[in-house]
């Protein structure tokens, strides 16, 4: 059963989390105020592609040595060669972007700095050593701090941010934001690291066999990853060129809304993980049994969560500065969904990876991903209504999730 330990300590990741989560949900008004929906919906775009190149740097190596820290605790020689092979391979992956950045930069004349702005958010997110503190259920720390980073950058939104402000003082604050919590997980990491380790420790241009074993593992995820978090791009582009940067701005919102709904729901798996990885090392059914009530405890939630969303979204709207009608209502409600669908294949990921079944994983998102593209090239071409639109956004996370319940109940059974 899912202990009063874990209860708490996903209740305080929570509040954590929703005071986190409220800085981007409360800016987008001011954001919107001082750049206009069009700016926003270019900020979108921006993010949307970042996320993917934040994704391919992770290369799923963070889950993966979760379960490796979580399930050998008491192995730090082990996680400290991990800790600076992973870090030496995302600061090669890191230069890579900035020379992509760089291009970028120069054949579409976007400034300099604000390149170098956009890139340092981009280094410091994939540098984050999140995974160290969600292995040793330390999470709500991390959180704290990352929090206390953002200060500067909420200070900055609400105080000083009007239209005579310009995109780089913007996504300056942003980096900046993002690179404290960075140096504080590194950091850390060093200081509770034993002397004799160090001194054991040989630099070596040879990447050791768990490094390759867990990039060898990371393949299949990132893979998946890759496929699945292309589409978002893909599709807002698509509706980009079928109903204009205004409407990508309105998804835009839309999707900011339904993070912070999954970022709220995300600390009910990231603290059963490492648990549901040491149970499954010992007692296999016992580990089944405790995913089971996760996954009704998130399916719970969610449900209270769009019911909500349906009686108060017109509010909710409204506080974000978007003119909104009852059919965007509905369509916000619609699109709330994707919070089960995401969170809980999520769960399903974790799942496969502890048991080691990670290549299955591929395919459910190429499946998943070509029938949204698909979808949405034929709302796009004959420019149907929003709530095709919204649908098309939903389809990947839905079949994700039907193929995933499939996939375990058929191991299990």
């Amino acid at each position: 059963m899912i202990k009063i330990d874990s209860y708490k300590s996903v209740i305080f990741l929570q509040i954590l989390k929703g005071i986190e989560l409220l800085i981007p949900i409360l800016s987008i008004p001011m954001i919107i105020q001082a750049f206009g929906l069009n700016i926003y919906g270019m900020i979108t775009l921006f993010l949307s592609v970042s996320s993917y190149l934040i994704m391919l740097g992770d290369w799923g190596v963070n889950i993966n040595v979760v379960k490796e820290l979580s399930q050998s605790q008491n192995k730090k020689y082990k996680w400290l060669v991990l800790f600076f092979e992973i870090q030496s391979l995302k600061i090669v992956y890191s230069l890579g972007v900035l020379i992509l950045f760089l291009s970028i930069s120069f054949f579409y004349n976007v400034e300099l700095y604000l390149t170098f702005c956009c890139w340092l958010w981009v280094f410091f997110t994939v540098l984050q050593c999140r995974w160290y503190f969600q292995a040793f259920s330390r999470l709500p720390e991390f959180v704290m701090v990352s929090i206390i980073s953002k200060i500067p950058f909420v200070i900055y939104i609400f105080v000083f941010l009007d239209k005579s402000s310009s995109l780089n003082t913007y996504f300056t604050y942003l980096a900046l934001s993002v690179g404290v919590s960075c140096c504080y997980s590194v950091c850390v990491i060093i200081k509770e690291t034993p002397n004799k380790c160090f001194k054991k420790l040989r630099f070596s241009i040879n990447i050791s066999k768990a490094c390759l074993a867990l990039l060898f593992q990371g393949w299949f995820l990132v893979s998946s990853r890759l496929i699945s978090n292309a589409v978002n791009p893909v599709i807002l582009m698509i509706i980009k060129l079928s109903y204009g940067l205004e409407v990508v701005g309105l998804i835009g919102v839309f999707q900011k809304i339904a993070s912070g709904i999954i970022a709220l729901l995300t600390p009910i798996i990231e603290v059963t993980y490492p648990k549901m990885a040491k149970l499954y090392k010992v007692d296999k059914s016992q580990a089944s049994v405790f995913f089971n009530k996760v996954h009704l405890l998130i399916f719970s939630i969610v449900i209270l969560l769009i019911i909500t969303c349906y009686y108060l979204g017109e509010h909710l709207l409204k506080l974000l500065g978007v003119t909104h009608t009852h059919d965007i209502v509905v369509l916000l409600t619609l699109y709330m969904s994707v919070c089960f669908f995401g969170v809980a294949s999520s769960l399903f990921v974790n799942l496969m990876v502890i048991n080691g079944s990670t290549k299955k994983i591929v395919k459910v998102s190429l499946i998943s991903s070509i029938s949204a593209v698909f979808f949405m090239f034929v709302v796009g071409a004959v420019e149907l209504g929003y709530f095709y639109v919204v649908f098309s956004l939903l389809i990947p996370s839905f079949f994700s999730y039907v193929m995933f319940y499939y996939l375990e109940r058929t191991q299990v059974d």
